[in-house]
């Protein structure tokens, strides 16, 4: 059976950990902070534990190489895509 990404602890990420975390992230960039070490901290920093997996996620699409858009893409019901 595959894991799909989409099922079950997905619903409990809040607005509020979305918001933080997007705030946190561009702070960290501006900072000139790598894209990992900034969601390896974000990892750290999180209380959310499903959160906390999607962001394992994230990380470990971006040391594959993915682009972060391609990341959080696999997540399509945390990270709306914008059009």
């Amino acid at each position: 059976m595959k894991f799909n990404p989409e099922i079950g602890f997905l619903s409990r990420v809040s607005e509020e950990d979305k918001i933080l975390f997007a705030k946190h992230l561009a702070v960290m960039a501006k900072s000139g902070i790598s894209l990992a070490e900034s969601i390896e901290v974000l990892i750290r920093q999180t209380k959310t534990s499903a959160f906390k997996r999607v962001l394992q996620g994230v990380l470990g699409d971006l040391e594959n190489g993915q682009q972060l858009s391609k990341a959080l893409s696999r997540y399509p019901k945390i990270f709306d895509p914008f059009t």
